[in-house]
């Protein structure tokens, strides 16, 4: 190799070499450039005294480049020779240490040509970037072990992960979510969307949450929605993010969790709040209302107190007068007041029972055909007296259809007209109307359909009242205290009944307009004239010399049903219990009593073991002598127990005399009149 000519000065070559910054100036001679200088800072850099590194680079050009580096050397000086004008960078790796033989440097390597002293030099500076190449490295290592660690945590964690384009379009998705939906590899959903795999049963959820991430930019968290995962309908919640690409939307990832269970557990228990709430309520309704039942009960029992008290204190006053009077007028009146008390009292009685055997459901009905002219007659019979007495007249409007009864309980019906009526004449000031209207018509083959209305031209009720009409124990107060005042159970009564018979019951009122009540009703019918019941057997002469046998513990009801049965010439033995009955009627001939009046509460022995021991006896009368309950105990079960344990039939106290001489005469119709002589024995255990 010839020697380069030499465009620089011995003194500027010194310069150079001694310099510190690593280059070398290169001089272009035959195509090629030929290294005029190495600087001491290079051969620091490399580990090599500068006429080492001058003897190998002219054995070898390339002896300190690393072999892989050398074409890209080669590449920059020919980019410089094509363009001298211009500057090139590169980065490759040199050898250190004697030869070349040592550790590689990476360097940063900028070439740039310049002409001097005629000739053209290329100056070429070199940068130690060897720690920020294996910053470099370590840092592209980090990111392929990052992205395959983000690759496991993606394949194994089981939160269901999914990535899409801006037209919400799957790009990839992880293992749980193929896992959760049944899918082999995500070849099925790849470019396609929620819409398309047909998944969400509503679509439009997720379809707006995700239109909202790409284009606000906003992330959503948890939204709820329902897909069909397996064939089965599943609840997910779902959170999405937007993904960045030089600061632009490029897509969304999200996740999402099934929380069926949860949802499941809390609609549950929603279900279970509710409930709850609604129990609550319903417990509170209850307290209310039994709150109000408690004091309605009270005001009742303070008013029935006083309903019972001032006919009682009729009934002492008026008998503390007659005991000291002699006049027979004042007597008779004194008795007259007695006995117009004595049936308020009972009545008022007769009220609280009806309650309490509508409110325990124990009245039961005996439907039987009641002509409607023997209904209005006896309703005109009971009101018209009633309205006289109160300067009220009375409109009675019948007009039922001929042929035909209707099959209802008599006394039952007769009690709800009568509950009516007496309240329309109570509450109907003197001068007043009080009208009955009565229509009936058919209703299909052997129905009748029942209509009554009963009016009054009386002070009325309030809209407010109207409201609680029907309930138990309440009245509307009143100042006008002359206009009576009741139970407040009437209309309650009424209305169960009503309601028992299958009818309707409509009420309208205004306060100072009066009061119109309409009932309506259907029933079975029968051509009129069919008999309910046998009729009543004689006259009064049938009881006279008949004996009975009377069972009554206490002797003061002793006295008064022996005054009663002598006041019809009947002979009575009686017996305190029921062992002295049984052991009566066991003494005495076979025939010698015609009739038994049993009581049923007595000590020893009751009505029922009584009449069971007189059945039982072995001689032909005691299977057929009629024995009649005769006791306080009136409730419907209470006479169906008396004749299911073996007697004939009952009698309520307080007695009724007519009452029980129709019951007498009954059982005597057809029976002979047996020797009235008296019982040997009658006088051994008989009571008064």
């Amino acid at each position: 190799m010839s020697e380069i000519s030499k465009p620089l000065t011995e003194r500027e070559i010194q310069c150079y070499e001694s310099l510190p910054l690593p280059i070398c100036i290169f001089q272009q001679q035959e195509g090629r450039y030929q290294l005029l200088l190495v600087s001491d800072g290079l051969c620091a850099m490399l580990h090599t005294t500068r006429a080492e590194f001058v003897s190998r680079r002219r054995e070898d050009p390339d002896r300190f480049t690393h072999p892989d580096d050398r074409k890209a050397i080669s590449d920059a000086r020919t980019f410089v020779q094509l363009h001298p004008e211009e500057s090139y960078g590169t980065i490759c790796r040199l050898k250190t240490g004697a030869g070349g033989t040592g550790d590689d440097v990476w360097v940063a390597c900028r070439g740039k040509v310049r002409r001097v002293a005629g000739e053209d030099l290329l100056f070429v500076q070199y940068t130690d970037i060897t720690d920020h190449e294996a910053l470099h490295r370590a840092i592209e290592e980090e990111k392929r072990r990052s992205e395959s660690l983000l690759d496991k945590v993606l394949s194994t964690t089981q939160t269901a992960i999914f990535w899409k384009d801006t037209e919400r379009r799957f790009l990839g998705v992880n293992r749980a979510f193929l896992d959760y939906y049944g899918f082999a590899d995500d070849t099925e959903l790849l470019g396609k969307n929620d819409e398309e795999m047909g998944w969400h049963t509503d679509p439009d959820v997720y379809k707006n949450d995700e239109l909202r991430v790409l284009e606000t930019g906003e992330s959503t968290y948890r939204v709820h929605g329902k897909c069909i995962a397996r064939g089965q309908e599943r609840d997910i919640v779902a959170s999405k993010s937007p993904l960045y690409i030089d600061g632009r939307i490029a897509g969304l990832v999200g996740s999402f969790e099934d929380v069926t269970t949860e949802y499941r557990q809390s609609a549950q228990i929603a279900a279970l709040n509710e409930e709850l709430e609604r129990r609550l309520a319903a417990e509170q309704t209850l307290k209310k209302k039994a709150l109000a039942a408690n004091e309605a009960k009270t005001e009742f029992l303070s008013r029935v107190s006083h309903d019972m008290r001032t006919p009682l204190n009729v009934i002492l006053g008026m008998s503390h007068i007659a005991a000291g009077q002699q006049d027979p007028a004042v007597m008779r009146d004194c008795l007259t007041k007695i006995d117009t008390s004595s049936k308020f009292l009972l009545g008022l009685i007769n009220d609280v029972l009806d309650m309490a055997q509508v409110e325990q459901g124990r009245i039961r009905l005996h439907p039987a055909p009641y002509p409607m002219e023997e209904f209005s007659g006896y309703l005109d019979a009971v009101i018209r007296p009633l309205c006289d007495g109160k300067e009220l007249r009375f409109v009675l409007d019948a007009r039922p259809l001929a042929g035909k009864a209707p099959l209802i309980d008599a006394l039952r019906a007769n009690q709800i007209l009568f509950n009516l009526l007496s309240n329309a004449v109570k509450f109907t000031p003197a001068g007043g109307t009080v009208t009955l209207r009565l229509r009936t018509r058919r209703a299909g083959a052997d129905r009748l359909a029942l209509r009554v209305v009963v009016g009054d031209t009386g002070i009325g009720m309030s809209a407010a009242f109207q409201q609680h009409l029907f309930e138990p124990f309440t009245q509307e107060y009143r100042d006008d205290v002359s206009l009576g005042r009741g139970t407040g159970l009437g209309l309650a009564v009424t209305k169960k009944l009503v309601d028992l018979m299958g009818g309707t019951i409509r009420i309208r009122s205004a306060s100072g307009r009066g009061t119109t009540v309409t009932l309506c009703g259907i029933f079975a019918c029968v051509p009129a004239g069919t008999p309910a019941a046998a009729p009543a057997a004689g006259d009064d002469g049938i009881l006279a010399g008949r004996r009975v046998l009377l069972c009554e513990d206490h002797p003061l009801n002793q006295e008064i049903a022996c005054a009663m049965l002598s006041a019809k010439k009947l002979l009575v033995d009686t017996a305190e219990n029921g062992q002295q009955g049984v052991e009566l009627f066991a003494r005495s001939p076979a025939g010698f009593y015609q009739a038994v009046l049993m009581d049923l509460r007595m000590p020893v022995m009751d009505g029922y073991a009584a009449t069971a021991a007189i059945r039982a006896l072995d001689r032909a009368d005691a299977k057929t002598v009629p024995i009649l309950a005769m006791t306080a105990d009136t409730f419907a079960e209470d006479v169906q127990k008396c004749l299911a344990s073996g007697m004939d039939g009952h009698i309520s106290k307080p007695v009724d005399p007519a009452a029980l001489y129709e019951l007498l005469k009954k059982f005597f119709a057809g029976q002979a009149l047996t020797a009235n002589g008296k019982n040997p024995d009658a006088g051994k255990t008989a009571g008064r």
